[in-house]
């Protein structure tokens, strides 16, 4: 389930749903094939990789739900470059706000970590 977009949507979302009307948490597990230059370069290196890159490629979450959305013309392929321009944008903006923030200090390592009011 964790490699396909809207399952995991609508499991997250009932869990939430359940939450808010009481029922306690919930666990979900995901498993998920990431893609990255280091996944790849490990794939290269080690031959007992557990999948090609070619079969990760095709099920990576994005491909398939972007094919999924364009499939219903619910995207279009204008759509897609905006969306990747601006998270291009977003993360470069990330990284730089990154690299110039001062690197935290050990007495904030818990900070923001533990909810001190009740949630309604």
């Amino acid at each position: 389930m964790g490699m396909m977009c809207l399952p995991v949507y609508n499991a997250v979302h009932n869990a939430v749903e359940e939450a808010r009307k009481g029922k306690g948490p919930s666990l979900i597990e995901l498993i998920n094939l990431s893609i990255s230059d280091r996944t790849m370069k490990e794939a290269d290196e080690n031959s007992n990789a557990i999948m090609n890159s070619t079969e990760c490629q095709k099920n990576d979450p994005i491909v398939v739900f972007k094919q999924t959305l364009m499939s219903k013309r619910v995207l279009k392929e204008k759509d897609v470059k905006i969306i990747a321009e601006d998270v291009k944008k977003e993360i470069e903006e990330a990284l730089e706000f990154a690299k110039q923030s001062p690197l935290p200090g050990p007495q904030d390592s818990l900070l923001k970590i533990f909810l001190r009011k009740t949630v309604r």
